[in-house]
């Protein structure tokens, strides 16, 4: 074989080359026509198959690699990294907060904020009377909620037991009106 290979001028590891590349262009790429009739290459399913796979892989390694190096550098960030707000100018108004202290700051002042029934925000003046804080309003919209759920399944078995026995009663009237209905038939010459 080597000495068909050396008379062609081909070495084997040239050949094997050849052949591996020609396998994976068959696997790999699909031919079409396009409009034109002009041939162009894609992807076979194979290929978006193993790049679907690769990409699912390389998102998997990182993920993990982010979470196990970066994850607790972030945690600790968080947890001691201080804020100081400052005035227009820069400088340092008031005392320096954790960032936790600063959500729950944040979060507090949120749900002590006015805002009208519909839980909305002010916009003029005409919305400023019957304003009550946003934690009140979520509470009534929570309650409200679980009161409707509540009648709701209590109706329900009310409103089956009220749908047979109104089944019941129509179909014993219809029976009614229906003996009582008296059908003749004539025939007339």
């Amino acid at each position: 074989m080597t000495d068909i290979l050396k008379t062609l001028g081909i070495s084997a590891e040239e050949l094997t080359k050849r052949v591996v590349d020609q396998c994976c262009e068959k696997l790999l790429v699909t031919y079409h026509l396009d409009g034109d009739g002009d041939e162009y290459a894609a992807g076979s399913p194979l290929a978006k198959a193993l790049d679907k796979r690769i990409k699912t892989e390389i998102d998997k390694a990182i993920n993990g690699l982010a979470e196990r190096l970066l994850g607790p550098k972030i945690e600790t960030l968080v947890e001691t990294i201080k804020l100081q707000k400052t005035n227009q100018w820069g400088e340092k108004n008031g005392g320096a907060v954790t960032f936790i202290e600063y959500l729950a700051q944040r979060a507090d002042a949120y749900l002590q904020e006015n805002v009208t029934s519909d839980g909305k925000e002010p916009r003029d003046s005409y919305d400023r009377h019957n304003l009550r804080p946003r934690i009140v309003h979520m509470i009534d919209q929570h309650l409200h909620y679980r009161i409707q759920e509540a009648a709701q399944g209590a109706m329900k078995p009310i409103m089956e037991a009220m749908s047979k026995g109104m089944t019941d009663v129509a179909k014993a009237e219809f029976d009614k009106a229906s003996k009582s209905l008296k059908i003749c038939i004539e025939a007339k010459r």
